[in-house]
């Protein structure tokens, strides 16, 4: 089982009050050949008062600088910068994963992008495996600080497309929330 869901924005429009998240134009990333430009509008241009254009040559430099600390990655994932709001959208979002999957205790379950761990630490009790795979190591080191260790619990990095981390058919169940909006 596969549950993906996500959020529909308009990166050409500003957010108000904080240029930081007016977004950055997904037609220059990857897929064009082209660079990611963090807080540029979909005329590549930065929204009025934004912070200078950063270029990243992927989606792995952009998300590894927005996890250059906890705080920074903690805010680049749901907008706060506290482990308590953190915790508070975690187990939100993982209520709606929990309604999709069905998790069972002998479930080893997957998630694609799990940023610092937001969905994954609330899960970790309901399934025997949880492996949370990212593009970001940066993103990936936060999530191991926040998540511990243990023997339920794996992070790996993804290289591309493929879910090389991954041996054929030991999940049995996978999501992935707001990543393929990227």
């Amino acid at each position: 089982d596969l549950f993906a869901f996500g959020y529909a924005v308009d990166v050409a429009a500003p957010v108000a009050g904080d240029a930081t998240l007016a977004g950055f134009d997904v037609t220059l990333g990857q897929g064009a050949g082209g660079n990611l430009r963090a807080g540029a509008n979909a005329a590549g241009r930065p929204p009025p008062g934004a912070a200078p254009v950063m270029d990243f040559p992927d989606y792995k430099h952009f998300w590894n600088n927005k996890a250059l600390d906890a705080v920074s990655a903690m805010s680049a994932v749901d907008g706060s910068p506290d482990e308590t709001t953190l915790r508070l959208t975690g187990r939100f979002t993982a209520r709606q994963v929990r309604a999709a999957l069905d998790p069972r205790p002998s479930d080893h379950v997957f998630e694609i992008g799990c940023g610092v761990g937001r969905i994954g630490r609330e899960l970790l009790g309901d399934v025997a495996r949880w492996t949370g795979l990212d593009i970001s190591e940066n993103m990936l080191a936060v999530a191991a600080g926040r998540l511990g260790g243990g023997d339920r619990l794996s992070l790996a990095p993804l290289h591309g497309p493929r879910l090389e981390g991954l041996a054929d058919g030991s999940m049995d169940k996978g999501y992935c929330v707001a990543v393929f909006i990227h």
